[in-house]
């Protein structure tokens, strides 16, 4: 088919038949016109869908006018979808497209900055869809699939989020969830919530407080899901009341359920984390096999949510799959701790916003980390075998498959959202009186943070029950007892953190790693006059005795420096093990602080718990405790470690400490 404009005929792209009275010519289109078409503004009356393709009118250099085909369909953006992740806004354009023969392209959602760019034509639609090759044809369709797109008025569009949690929103506080949000008035679900997979599950019922009152009663259930171990069920519901309060104050620690297989930990978590949605133990929140970055967004994107990361092991695979999981966590504890993600950058240098853990995040895991750093943002609870009942627990599972435990966290937020202004002003303050009752009665005494982690979890307990009281649900006498027996359980699960926090001490387990060192025969210690075998219990030292005796009278004297007598007078040859490590002079050990770490680093590796701390941080920290008996002090005020001592005439730099300190500490974890 041709069309005619002005007397112009179309045959072809680039090819124009011009009828000028009775004589015709075929006229090919000079580069000097291609040039001026290409400077020409776009319009609206610029394009026309011509037997099912787009085509944009040019003229010629006699000033005529044709349509030329820039493409072989046409397409309409059919609606487009803003989605908003809590750090950024992107939006995509429902595209439905027609091919010039009648055949249909496949609906597709495309960026805005690569529709706009006109990239995205082949990416989606592979050899489909053809655009002519001219330097403008991509621009020239996406504008002109613009223009047809909003001849019948505006596009339909749809606005949302990506993240749970407080949203403040022409001045109402409304908490969204994938339901919708819940302000003070009930459920929104205008409020569009868009999270992918487990994610999902995060849904709310309509607040209800007359469901909830028959719901309440499953509260003293979860609390003694574990009547051998209280502090289970308490520290758990602890963590899920003050999930939802975390824009009045930020939550800058974990939670750790750390058990052996069978324990039960997983489903237990699981029970808790219904309280925000429908979930078991194989559809939690998220698994330590993800990604640093998935589970970073994760966190960000669990907003004033519980949120519970699985399985968090170091054995079952390789060194490097160990040193990868340490480093996921590690990684996720500096997010939680400082509240801030990864600086990342974009490709023209600009700052990124960056992902941190918004959530109040459960742990599971079999073995517990070894940072000292670590567990400081952490309230660890240790689940046994029998610790969790079954029955209670199945029993909690089938109310939360119902339900019901959901039930009871709508009516709380329904009540938290006119209170949230507020609480963003006295949460802080009542954490902190809180903190000071820990400091004072002295049970959070693991860390100088333990104190908030206790003011924070207690705190939430407060608002919690003063939403039962106020809305009915529970008496003032009940509900006060209930704080009582809740805060004695803490306390207990703060008492018992302190051992943990001792496990993994860094300096205690120096001391433990170089005693493994002289034990197993992989470093010794010399005497220090001598530099060679100490004149007292060399096997203590690292030394290890040659099969059979040297016959020598007693009153013969030994000039070899690595014989030894015993007391009944025979002499026995002994050879070192390992590297030295350091001289034994009385009672004093001389550590080679270069020679110690590297053995104490050995020993760890050999274990699958590389040291995460510097040499001269574990030096600093000995010098804190006092375990290293004498250091230096510079001009400026600071200490140095190290002090200067003559071995077998020479001068070397060492870290003092005393016999005794190395072989208490190891005692004492034995203990």
């Amino acid at each position: 088919m041709s069309e005619f404009i002005e007397g112009v005929e179309i045959i072809e792209p680039g090819v124009a038949k011009i009828k000028i009275k009775e004589k015709s010519n075929v006229v090919k289109m000079p580069s000097k016109v291609q040039k001026q078409k290409d400077s020409e503004p776009y319009g609206d009356g610029a394009y026309k869908n011509i037997d099912g393709a787009i085509h944009h009118v040019r003229k010629t250099k006699e000033g005529g006018v044709f349509w030329a085909k820039i493409c072989n369909f046409t397409a309409l953006i059919e609606a487009t979808h803003s989605l908003d992740d809590g750090l950024q806004r992107q939006t995509k354009y429902k595209i439905s497209g027609v091919r010039e023969d009648g055949a249909k392209l496949p609906e597709i959602e495309v960026i805005d900055t690569k529709f706009h760019a006109g990239t995205w034509v082949n990416e989606h639609w592979g050899l489909s869809a053809r655009i002519e090759p001219t330097a403008s044809a991509s621009r020239r369709v996406t504008d002109a699939i613009h223009v047809f797109s909003i001849e019948n008025g505006n596009i339909p569009s749809k606005d949302s989020r990506a993240f749970l949690g407080w949203e403040f929103e022409k001045g109402i506080w409304r908490y969204l969830h994938n339901n919708g949000a819940i302000t003070k008035d009930g459920l929104d679900e205008s409020v569009n919530v868009e999270l992918s997979g487990n994610m999902s599950r995060y849904q709310l019922p309509k607040p209800d407080i007359d469901r909830c009152k028959s719901s309440f009663r499953l509260v003293n259930d979860f609390l003694n899901i574990s009547e051998g171990n209280p502090k289970i069920g308490a520290a758990l519901f602890a963590a899920v009341v003050r999930a939802p309060l975390y824009t009045a104050a930020a939550i800058d620690f974990c939670l750790f359920l750390q058990g052996t297989t069978g324990s039960k930990k997983s489903s237990t978590a699981a029970v808790a984390l219904s309280f925000f949605g429908d979930f078991s133990f194989r559809t939690l929140t998220q698994n330590w096999h993800s990604s640093e970055s998935d589970l970073e967004m994760t966190a960000f994107s669990g907003n004033c949510a519980l949120t519970v990361f699985d399985d968090w092991k170091l054995g079952g695979g390789t060194a490097s799959d160990a040193a990868r999981m340490r480093s996921k966590l590690e990684r996720f504890g500096q997010s939680t701790g400082n509240q801030a993600g990864r600086g990342r950058r974009n490709a023209d240098l600009s700052a990124r916003p960056t992902p941190y853990n918004r959530s109040m995040a459960v742990i599971t895991g079999e073995e517990l980390p070894s940072s000292s750093s670590l567990l400081a943002r952490m309230l660890v609870l240790t689940i046994n075998k029998n610790d969790v009942d079954l029955k209670k627990l199945t029993h909690l599972q089938g109310a939360a498959k119902d339900g019901h435990l959901a039930e009871i966290m709508s009516s709380y937020i329904q009540w938290l959202a006119p209170q949230m202004s507020k609480l963003c002003k006295t949460l802080p303050d009542h954490i902190v009186k809180r903190r000071t009752t820990a400091i004072v009665e002295g049970f959070a005494s693991s860390h100088p943070r333990a104190p908030d982690i206790y003011g924070s979890l207690s705190s939430a307990i407060d608002i919690f029950f003063q939403f039962a009281v106020e809305s009915k649900l529970i008496g003032l006498t009940d509900a006060e007892q209930q704080i009582l027996e809740i805060e004695r359980r803490l306390k207990a699960a703060f008492t018992e953190q302190s051992e943990h926090q001792q496990e993994a001490d860094i300096v205690r387990r120096f001391m433990a790693l170089l005693a493994t060192a002289l034990s197993s025969g992989q470093a010794h210690i010399a005497d220090a006059a001598s530099d060679h075998i100490p004149a007292r219990s060399p096997e203590r030292f690292g030394w290890r005795r040659q099969n059979g005796f040297l016959k020598r009278d007693k009153m013969d004297r030994s000039t070899d420096p690595h014989e030894q007598q015993d007391v009944d007078g025979r002499f026995f040859e002994y050879e070192p093990r390992g590297a030295r490590i350091g001289w034994v002079k009385q009672d004093e050990i001389w550590l080679d602080a270069d020679a110690a770490y590297a053995a104490a680093q050995a020993v760890a590796s050999q274990q699958r718990e590389p040291i995460l701390t510097t040499k001269n941080a574990i030096l600093q920290q000995m010098v804190e405790k006092k375990i290293i008996e004498q250091t230096l002090t510079r001009k400026t005020g600071s200490i140095i470690s190290t002090v200067p001592r003559a071995i077998n005439g020479s001068k070397r730099r060492v870290a003092v400490i005393l016999e005794k300190s190395l072989y208490d500490e190891v005692n004492d974890e034995q203990n």
